[in-house]
């Protein structure tokens, strides 16, 4: 069959369309984790009352930090129902809704196109692709909670498309309205469709031969109604800033704005944070100036571009919106990828309509004199193009060694959860509050939602006598200094399914009591027999003295188990500070850089989260201590966890791995008030430097804890 060169460069667009599209359904379908992550546990109460047939209106409308997510919450609370909450169904609805977004932009692009300068850019599309799936936002492509987002720009982008017929009717106006319901119910910057929406009513109006009130009154009237059942009980989260933050950290306030825009392009802490803020700021001048070139043209090029006119401010406004409530974390905050779903719609819109600006320009026979200006023009715009495609490769290369790290550290507490005594360091990474996390998960185990339809007591297997592995490996983690117990054993091996010559569902660790304490995940090998497994145990899971496990295979059909081998491996006492070298605790010089952002006790355990940084070496420090008023030792731990948020602050990939968490029972402290630090260890010192951020902690007494315990219950 012989392609025509228009076929050829018509199926070249189309593979080049496809590509970016593919490469993130494969990212997905690697890292995506059917496990409640965040936010996502917050939809955890709404289930429940479903189940128990108590949920209410009331409950739907209910507040959830700024917004109010009505309509998420009827999407969710069904789709949970009918396929036992698995959050996979929600990453599948995300990239449905995403696909359609992506192919109204796109048909939205080619007519305004063809409409205003006779054609296309074969290139304009594939430029939007490579954008609008960026891997750079992955944290939206697996998390499920991020269907609020997508839900909230799909209703708005098919609202002012509605608007933007170029022949006014009412049913359109209505589903206007209707959408613009929509994306204020299900996140907080919908309310922005109703200021950006006149955009797009005005140009159309302007071209209609009846002079019409009556759709002003009902926008104005929806929009009220609307807003007004928005704010009421509206309660500010506390953690907003106030409003006069604003004014005196305007320059904080700008630059975070400008970077939440550019870090749709550039995204790396290798970059300093003032890269995404340039071009936050050359987006903006771009977007106005493209703007006010197109609506001059005429009402008819006003109302043919009105709809990126009203989109791209939608982005910018959103994005600001963001500024208004997370600004104060300061600006490399800003560069989260999950406001790259916001800062798209802004570059999208203003990249087509410079394109179509542009053109004008070029045409326009007022200008003719200048078109040696117009010719340095396109070539600094293309220089820029190029620079800003090398960034956001860069960008997105490193965003992928993330989300491997996010879902590797992500897939170890879905293991976590499984088991009936979790490290509750661990049960950290996935909800910040361990009281409600408790609860919650009893629920889901209860039901069987979610990752917890796996969960089951080692008495609801079934033995079966077949090898199905070994145990390859095993040694204690190296204590920081003489005196330090270990509190982490490493084990490794293999594990598959003979039967099936496949790879094993999973590893369980069974304790002398037939307790579950512990589940490894099995990494796939092309040789079945070689699947692998490995797991770090935390001391704190078992008692002193010599513990025994067994091991078991968990087969494919997830009911069978099958034999792998035991364990046998000493627990020792906590730290006995009598025991170690003296070690000197200095407060923090002015060259320590590190923080412990929370500490706090939950039932019955101690948790802290930090980061540090060695002064010495400008590196992770790498080992934690957490003391009493007294600088007795309560326990440590090894600097492992990724902080993102300072790799950016310091632009440097490798101050990635300073984040620090921990756990540890009550009763290493007597009952009363404690003031605990958190303390950088140097061992080939003996040194400790203190941490900023003390907290006072009260461990009650059992009578206390007792009648706490039955108030909860």
């Amino acid at each position: 069959m012989n392609l025509k060169p228009a076929n050829l460069k018509q199926l070249g667009q189309i593979i080049l369309i496809l590509l970016p599209f593919a490469f993130l359904l494969a990212c997905i379908f690697r890292f995506a984790i059917d496990m409640p992550y965040m936010d996502e546990w917050d939809w955890v109460p709404f289930l429940q009352k479903f189940f128990e047939g108590s949920l209410t209106l009331g409950d739907l409308f209910d507040q959830h930090n700024e917004c109010r997510i009505f309509f998420p919450r009827l999407v969710v609370i069904p789709l949970a129902y009918f396929t036992g909450w698995n959050i996979n169904a929600e990453v599948t609805a995300i990239v449905l809704i995403s696909g359609l977004m992506f192919l109204l932009l796109a048909s939205q692009a080619v007519r305004i196109c063809r409409e205003c300068i006779g054609g296309h850019p074969a290139w304009l599309t594939v430029v939007i692709a490579f954008m609008f799936f960026s891997v750079m936002q992955y944290e939206n492509w697996t998390f499920g909670f991020t269907l609020v987002g997508f839900m909230n720009i799909a209703a708005a982008i098919i609202g002012l498309m509605l608007l933007a017929h170029p022949v006014f009717s009412w049913p359109r106006f209505l589903g206007a309205l209707l959408a613009g319901a929509v994306a204020m119910y299900s996140f907080s910057n919908g309310i922005i469709f109703w200021v950006v929406g006149p955009l797009t009513l005005l140009a159309v109006l302007r071209e209609d031969r009846k002079y019409r009130i009556a759709p002003w009154v009902a926008w104005v009237c929806s929009a009220a109604v609307l807003v007004a059942l928005f704010l009421y009980k509206y309660e500010k989260p506390p953690w907003s800033p106030s409003v006069l933050y604003f004014f005196y950290h305007a320059d904080v306030f700008l630059g975070y704005f400008f970077a939440v825009l550019g870090g749709a392009i550039a995204n790396t802490p290798q970059l300093p944070v003032w890269v995404p803020v340039t071009l936050g700021a050359i987006g903006c001048i771009l977007f106005c100036a493209a703007s006010l070139i197109c609506i001059s043209r005429g009402a008819q090029t006003a109302r043919a571009i009105s709809f990126w006119v009203s989109l791209g401010s939608y982005g910018a406004l959103s994005c600001m919106a963001v500024a208004f409530a997370r600004s104060a974390n300061g600006i490399p905050h800003a560069l989260e990828g999950r406001y790259i779903i916001l800062s798209n719609l802004f570059w999208i819109a203003t990249l087509v309509m410079t394109v179509v600006a542009f053109e004008f320009a070029w045409r326009a026979s007022a200008l003719r004199g200048f078109r040696s200006y117009l010719i340095a023009l396109k070539a600094a715009l293309v220089i820029g193009m190029l620079v800003c495609a090398g960034l956001f490769t860069m960008s997105s290369v490193n965003s992928l060694a993330l989300w491997q790290s996010k879902y590797d550290s992500l897939i170890v507490v879905r293991d976590e959860l499984l088991c009936f005594a979790p490290d509750q360091s661990l049960l950290a990474r996935t909800f910040l509050d361990p009281v409600k996390l408790k609860r919650r998960m009893e629920f889901l185990t209860r039901r069987g939602l979610s990752a917890f339809r796996e969960k089951k007591l080692f008495r609801d297997y079934k033995v079966i006598p077949v090898q199905a592995g070994c145990i390859e490996t095993g040694r204690s983690n190296s204590p920081p200094a003489t005196g330090f117990q270990p509190n982490l054993f490493y084990f490794s091996g293999r594990a598959y399914n003979p039967g099936m010559h496949q790879p094993a569902r999973g590893v369980l660790f069974v304790n002398t009591q037939d307790v579950v304490v512990a589940r490894a995940h099995v990494s796939a090998a092309a040789d079945f027999s070689q699947s692998s497994w490995k797991i770090a145990l935390s001391a704190v899971k078992f008692p002193a003295g010599t513990s025994r496990l067994q091991l078991y295979a968990v087969l494919r059909d997830g009911d069978l188990l099958a034999p792998i081998g035991a364990l046998d491996f000493d627990i020792t006492p906590p730290v006995d500070s009598n025991t170690l070298a003296p070690i000197a605790f200095a407060d923090r010089g002015a060259d320590v850089v590190g923080y412990t952002d929370r500490m706090r006790l939950a039932d019955d355990q101690v948790y802290a989260i930090g980061w540090v940084r060695n002064p010495a070496t400008g590196k992770p420090g790498r080992w934690i201590i957490v003391t009493d008023e007294a600088t007795n030792i309560l326990e440590y731990t090894e600097v492992a966890e990724n902080r993102e948020d300072v790799a950016r602050q310091f632009r440097s990939t490798g101050i990635l791995r300073s984040g620090w968490r921990l756990a540890f029972h009550q009763s290493r402290l007597a009952p009363g008030l404690h003031r605990l630090t958190a303390w950088l260890f140097l061992p080939e010192e003996h040194k400790a430097l203190k941490l900023p951020n003390d907290f006072q902690i009260t461990i009650p007494r059992p009578a206390e804890a007792q009648q706490a315990q039955c108030k909860e219950e």
